[in-house]
């Protein structure tokens, strides 16, 4: 029996799947960087809503107290430190937030350029797949042809010696 024919671009077709296989891996981290910043920002959206509602709170029981006359000149000045430094918090909370906006968005763009490139590579390996997969039928259908050949031969050999008078 022949050896086994070979597909003349196999070297070619496994480095494209060795080549799909790491764009995999690098999609599924680009894609798991995206829901890091995403819970990461998250997370700081909840804390700056948070600091917004003690803020809010603060304020509310600083004006309460003013209107009934609860505080002396000294809580007045450290509830006003309180509120400013409620304030401060929330402005350089919502500076982090923008950042981590500008974050995710930088990961969503590299998992996007990630997943384009496996894409391409996938697109890439299915067409080398169906060539070899033409190859190998090709290869079937000569291999019939040849059967075909060879039993018409032996049919045509057969008569041929039964015209003769000779017994096959």
């Amino acid at each position: 029996m022949p050896a086994k024919p070979r597909y003349p671009l196999e070297a070619y077709l496994t480095h494209l799947l060795g080549e799909k296989e790491r764009a995999f891996k690098e999609l599924a981290a680009a894609l798991d960087k995206v829901r890091q910043e995403e819970e990461r920002r998250a997370g700081m959206l909840a804390r700056l809503e948070q600091l917004e509602s003690d803020h809010k709170r603060w304020m509310g029981d600083y004006w309460q107290g003013l209107r009934e006359g609860r505080f002396g000149p000294n809580d007045i000045e450290g509830r006003r430190n309180h509120l400013e430094g409620l304030a401060s918090d929330t402005r350089d909370q919502k500076r982090e937030l923008l950042a981590q906006e500008r974050a995710v968005q930088r990961a969503e763009q590299a998992a996007e350029t990630v997943r384009q490139e496996f894409g391409r590579i996938s697109n890439e390996v299915k067409v080398h797949q169906e060539k070899k997969d033409e190859w190998l039928r090709e290869i079937a259908r000569e291999a019939d042809r040849k059967e075909q050949r060879g039993m018409e031969d032996l049919s045509t050999a057969r008569h041929v010696r039964r015209g003769s008078g000779k017994k096959a």
